[in-house]
This record gives C-alpha cells, sequence and structure tokens, in this order.
C-alpha cells in the first residue's frame, strides 16, 4: 500500500495504484488531493469515489460527475448510462 493514500483501506490503495498504473496515469501526491477534494466536495468517502472511479473506467473523480447521485448515506453502486453526462 501507500502512504500517500492513509485515508483509504490499504487493499484498495493498492487496487486503485495498479488501475492507475494499467491507464498510463500513475496516481501523485497532486492528483491524490485533487480526487479527496472532489469527493469532500460530493459528499462520497473518499473509498466510495476511488471506487466509482475504477468502475465507470475514469481517470479521476470530479464531484459534478456525480452532483445527482450522492453517497452520503448508502453505498449501492449504479450502472453507468453514457446519457447521463454530456460530453
Amino acid at each position: 500500500s501507500s502512504d500517500l493514500m492513509a485515508e483509504i483501506e490499504p487493499s484498495l490503495a493498492n487496487e486503485f495504484i495498479a488501475y492507475r498504473k494499467a491507464k498510463k496515469s500513475p496516481i501523485s501526491a497532486t492528483a491524490w488531493k485533487a480526487l479527496l477534494k472532489e469527493a469532500e466536495k460530493a459528499g462520497w468517502t473518499p473509498e466510495d469515489a476511488v471506487t466509482e472511479t475504477m468502475m465507470r473506467g475514469w481517470q479521476g473523480f470530479k464531484a459534478d460527475w456525480v452532483a445527482q447521485n450522492p453517497k452520503q448515506v448508502t453505498r449501492k453502486r449504479t450502472i453507468f448510462n453514457p446519457k447521463e453526462r454530456a460530453a
């Protein structure tokens, strides 16, 4: 695991590190801080933000992308509909 991602469980951190490396975009301290800030802005836990990022195939996480899907209480996963978000 990485001390960089102390806010999440080590197994999830390791999975996210591998995920980002596979996308040819290793996670940096700057990128991690930005993800944490966006997760907080969205009202999501860091774990939920990382999980959603991987589930949707995203490189990062933005509060605006999930504005209609708050995760403050529930951890229910949703099925991605490409029509949900305009490019």
